[in-house]
């Protein structure tokens, strides 16, 4: 992806949290009291989504702009900015979301899949919720990026 398709992206991303945060929308998750987090907004329910895995602790959907065939995005119904942000207490969250990834792989019968975290925007971090892309369905190069 080029770095102006990354700009437009990001810029899209905040104009929906900047739209989210001007809008009265009532959280019905305690966990989620972060008016301008579209992701938080998709994990309570207050943001409608095509849900694909859902748990007290998870939910996974497709991605709005794939970047392989299947493009799934995990993510914590708690409000955590990034992996470096995340602490000791996130432990056993962080390690269910890696079991909810195997889980989905096997679900969409994928042998060989990508898994990964972007953490801030010069990483290519768009949405400030930690979130996990699972990818899928074409060829991956290495080095990444």
């Amino acid at each position: 992806m080029r770095r102006s398709e990354l700009d437009f992206m990001g810029a899209v991303c905040e104009f929906f949290v900047y739209f989210l945060a001007t809008q009265k929308v009532k959280r019905k998750n305690m966990y989620n009291n972060f008016m301008n987090c579209i992701f938080c907004g998709i994990a309570d329910g207050s943001i409608k989504s095509q849900l694909i895995y859902e748990d007290d602790d998870v939910v996974a959907f497709k991605d709005l702009n794939p970047q392989a065939p299947t493009h799934l995005l995990i993510i914590p119904r708690k409000h955590i900015a990034r992996l470096s942000e995340a602490d000791e207490k996130d432990a056993l969250l962080l390690g269910k979301i890696l079991l909810v990834a195997k889980k989905l792989a096997k679900q969409f019968d994928l042998k060989d899949f990508r898994l990964v975290t972007n953490n801030g925007k010069g990483a290519g971090q768009s949405v400030d919720h930690l979130h996990f892309h699972l990818m899928a369905g074409r060829r991956f190069l290495w080095p990444a990026g």
